[in-house]
């Protein structure tokens, strides 16, 4: 796609902003509006508004930024005086957990009645184009310049005085009206697109889980006889294969870890997900680590984590990645007897394992399963040949789904970039709208 520049540029003054067309005009945010901060509904509004009213709260978890729609805000905090919001109005992210969170922005073009609470920080322009203001703030850019500005560390802030001072690159009123249009028009392609192509991620996805649900619980072999295998949720399974208890078959690795110099990483639940270590939590030394980091890994095994409605699976199968890291206890680890590890694997990750570890978990602020409970799970055992030749199978099949979800994500991921882009590049002038 070609785009067309503007005839002449002159420097901003700004050294993130660089040179705009010549005859658009550098200002502070200040200077076309007026800020606010949210401070919720009274009483008094409330009762008067009734059923109507929406509250837009903590406008970091109610807001999805990516669509643009709110979440009803059930839990009404009353203030002593409210902060109404109107039609057009700009409400910015004021704080978040982390800084890709600050100072996000959408325009309202709501009907309904609304006020703002305690974490949205209101603009009200005089006669700009509210839909390009918050392009402008939401561009790569200004989202940049917003983190050098924020402050914190467990919450990240960004207060009104702060944004008030960044500058802005202002062409006439009807151009923006045109940039705004146009962008709207475009993102909304490539957002069409990019749902499309997660569409099919998904059902790949789900494709993939099918095969494994499949595979380890009626083999490779569709002539085999099957039998009831005595579990409602299992239904048949090959006539010659055993129902087994867990802990018959695999060993449960108890907590407790050695003694080791230097430092290791900490992985806690959300560290992994399908057989990928994803963010480190925490880089610890053997007198300074969390409570829960007392899992030690060994090699040629496998874990899972016990939380009720979660998939997650790692196998460690080689010493100096078992030597990087401590896990959380909210893992458990299984040692094969004479299972081959990576069936066990596949098996930890079907649908049944998943449905009965969810149906023995237990707990009031976390639901989880307990080494107990985990140890008389069911367990569907194939000769040990056939576990092999079934995570043979399911290694080629997995992986060639995998890289066809890979090259649909790498799509995804220039979508998304070349939206950035746009954005970015429309409403500071890099290029122009025809």
């Amino acid at each position: 796609m070609k785009f067309e520049r503007y005839s002449e540029y002159k420097d901003s003054g700004i050294d993130w902003l660089r040179d705009i067309p010549s005859d658009w005009e550098v200002r502070r945010f200040a200077n076309i509006g007026n800020f606010s901060k949210g401070r919720g509904i009274s009483k008094k509004d409330l009762k008067e508004a009734g059923e109507s009213v929406v509250l837009y709260g903590d406008i970091y978890t109610k807001f999805n930024i990516k669509t643009g729609n709110f979440v009803r805000y059930t839990s009404l905090d009353t203030a002593k005086k409210s902060t109404k919001i109107k039609k057009n109005d700009l409400l910015f992210t004021g704080s978040g957990e982390t800084i890709e969170d600050i100072g996000k922005c959408i325009t309202y073009l709501g009907s309904k009645i609304a006020y703002a609470g305690g974490d949205v920080i209101l603009f009200r322009q005089k006669k700009e184009s509210s839909l390009f203001l918050s392009y402008f703030q939401n561009a790569a850019l200004v989202q940049s310049e917003k983190s050098r500005l924020s402050k914190g560390q467990i919450i990240v802030h960004i207060y009104s005085s702060k944004l008030r001072n960044i500058h802005i690159a202002l062409p006439i009123l009807k151009t923006q009206t045109k940039i705004a249009n146009y962008l709207d028009t475009q993102t909304a392609k490539i957002d069409k697109k990019i749902i499309l192509l997660e569409q099919k991620i998904q059902k790949y996805q789900e494709l993939k889980q099918a095969l494994i649900n499949e595979t380890v619980l009626r083999g490779l072999d569709k002539a085999t006889p099957l039998k009831d295998s005595g579990i409602e949720w299992i239904g048949n399974i090959p006539q010659h294969w055993q129902v087994k208890r867990l802990k018959e078959c695999l060993t449960l690795i108890s907590s407790g870890i050695t003694i080791f110099e230097g430092t290791k990483k900490y992985l806690s639940t959300k560290s992994i997900n399908e057989n990928i270590i994803g963010s480190i939590d925490d880089i610890i030394t053997i007198n300074e680590k969390p409570s829960r980091a007392n899992m030690q890994p060994e090699i040629n095994t496998v874990w899972f984590a016990k939380m009720r409605f979660t998939n997650k699976n790692f196998v460690f199968n080689d010493k100096s990645t078992c030597d990087k890291y401590i896990l959380s206890t909210g893992f458990c680890g299984l040692k094969s007897n004479l299972e081959y590890l990576k069936f066990v694997n596949y098996y930890i990750v079907s649908k049944y394992f998943i449905l009965e570890k969810n149906m023995n978990s237990y707990g009031t602020t976390q639901e989880s399963i307990s080494d107990r409970n985990i140890s008389i799970l069911n367990y569907i055992q194939p000769t040990l040949k056939e576990q092999t030749q079934i995570a043979n199978y399911l290694d080629e099949k997995t992986s060639q789904i995998d890289s066809i979800i890979n090259a649909i994500q790498t799509q995804i991921t220039t979508l998304t970039e070349f939206r950035k882009t746009l954005i970015n590049d429309t409403v500071t002038g890099k290029i122009k709208v025809a």
